[in-house]
């Protein structure tokens, strides 16, 4: 029994089997290991998506201007109705009498119309009225008139009251919106007139354009009712 040993062929053979099976060992290991880690970084991703749909977190970048759940962007709305000569015309009113007028400089109404606009390089031309019944430091009512003239001839006319029943207004207040403040638009096309009212304050506004593009009156609308 001394005698016997393993031929080297055998003994080479059988080192080479145990090193392949040793290596296939590792490689099952090594991909066990990476299929695992990479099972938890999908569970990871999948739980940071779902928190963020729950609290309803917008997944946007905001160094590129995304925009976010606290920005506010300024909408207007815009419904030009068309207004005939029928409807341009002053109904018959039964306005109240007033014994007492006055007039009012129109300076001291700057901080609700502007005295320069652009395209108009001088200061409106107008008067304002105050009535009263009786003797007094408050008016009853104030109504006023001025008119700008723009430098390529065209005019935008601004009536306003405090008393409704002095001012006709042939459109609807409320069909539209500029800057966030409800106003009423329209046109006549057959004399390229335009047409804006709203309300500020307790003074109900009109703004009536002539020889003004549409996209001018707008502007300008914007300009008054902002004010």
């Amino acid at each position: 029994m001394e005698l016997v040993t393993t031929p080297p062929e055998v003994k080479e053979k059988t080192r080479r089997m145990l090193q392949a099976r040793t290596a296939r060992r590792k490689s099952a290991l090594l991909l066990g290991g990476l299929g695992t880690l990479a099972a938890a970084i999908v569970v990871a991703v999948g739980l940071i998506i779902w928190m963020r749909m729950e609290e309803g977190v917008p997944d946007l970048n905001p160094s590129v201007g995304a925009y976010t759940e606290t920005d506010t962007l300024p909408v207007d709305e815009l419904n030009f109705i068309s207004l005939t000569t029928d409807a341009l015309t002053p109904p018959i009113m039964l306005s109240p009498v007033y014994q007492i007028r006055r007039s009012l400089p129109l300076e001291d109404y700057q901080d609700l119309f502007p005295t320069k606009i652009p395209g108009c390089p001088d200061a409106p031309d107008g008067s304002i009225t105050a009535f009263s019944s009786a003797p007094s430091d408050v008016p009853d009512a104030i109504t006023g008139r001025f008119v700008y003239q723009t430098i390529y001839g065209g005019t935008l006319t601004v009536a306003f009251t405090d008393n409704p029943t002095m001012l006709y207004v042939p459109l609807e207040i409320g069909g539209s919106i500029v800057s966030g403040v409800p106003v009423g638009v329209g046109s006549d096309e057959l004399q390229g007139t335009y047409y804006g009212a709203y309300r500020q304050d307790s003074f109900t506004v009109l703004l009536t354009a002539e020889g003004i593009q549409e996209s001018e009156f707008v502007e300008l609308l914007r300009l008054f009712a902002s004010k």
